[in-house]
């Protein structure tokens, strides 16, 4: 396998030298770097990966696997550079939102990671094992929380669709997929309770199968916010061996680190709307 070269020139007194950065022989993030990324829920549909990039960190070169996925940005976070071994080699992540999110389809690439600033990024990598060739990205960003219960798509295709969903204090609401495909609902604000008492925490993420009522309830004092990702298409076949996944605008890398099963929950209770 070649092993990609880049040089950076050293001065050492009256002489200059170019030094190699060896790229090459990256392993999968999560094998390489486990207090970076770590897989918080998989199954057929979709594997949720929490990422935490600590402050001034200096990741060496790792692979991630392709496909479409949604960042979603858990805290307000300074721009991190991402340097990758192909084009576009150098590409920097603006500043983030805590709440919004970033969607699109990424391709193999393998990349070193730079946070320059003192505080950390910490966010969800969801990417979808499901059908489909979505191919526009787009960022959308987090308004601000409103008092009233409500639910908002945001982004709709032949693939997914993401609704945003407020619950406003003391009240609840149910997320019940009826097209015969399931959903996702990921925690974007901390105090959401199942109707069996299980606290959500910040980034959370609760799989329903089609069919399956799940009662969310707000018991705090103000409003509470979660992300739904309804899964339209069905799970696709990948032939031979895994494929690879990345980072940045696009991600590379193996499917090659086991993760825990997610538990099928019947749920039960009542809502007020």
């Amino acid at each position: 396998m070649a092993i990609p070269i880049r040089w950076a020139l050293v001065a050492t007194g009256a002489f200059a030298l170019l030094a190699p950065h060896v790229a090459g022989a990256q392993q999968d993030g999560l094998v390489a770097l486990p207090d970076v990324y770590r897989v918080q829920s998989e199954n057929s549909w979709v594997r949720v990966v929490r990422v935490r990039i600590s402050g001034n960190a200096d990741l060496p070169y790792h692979t991630h696997p392709p496909g479409v996925m949604l960042h979603v940005y858990l805290d307000d976070a300074n721009p991190i550079v991402f340097e990758h071994d192909g084009s576009p080699n150098t590409v920097t992540r603006p500043y983030v939102a805590a709440r919004s999110y970033r969607v699109g389809r990424a391709t193999p690439e393998s990349r070193a990671v730079v946070n320059r600033f003192p505080g950390a990024s910490e966010y969800l990598r969801v990417e979808l094992k499901t059908a489909g060739e979505t191919r526009m990205g787009q960022r959308v960003p987090a308004p601000p929380l409103a008092n009233a219960t409500r639910a908002v798509v945001e982004v709709a295709n032949l693939q997914y669709r993401t609704t945003r969903i407020t619950i406003a204090a003391a009240d609840s609401v149910v997320v019940s997929p009826d097209s015969g495909q399931p959903a996702i609902v990921i925690a974007l604000t901390t105090g959401v309770r199942t109707s069996s008492g299980l606290s959500l925490p910040l980034g959370q993420d609760v799989f329903t199968e089609s069919g399956q009522r799940l009662v969310l309830r707000n018991p705090g004092s103000g409003p509470a916010e979660l992300l739904r990702v309804d899964l339209l298409t069905e799970p696709a076949v990948r032939p031979g061996p895994p494929a690879m996944f990345r980072g940045g605008p696009d991600h590379s890398g193996v499917y090659d680190s086991p993760a825990p099963a997610l538990q099928s929950v019947a749920w039960t209770g009542t809502c007020s709307r």
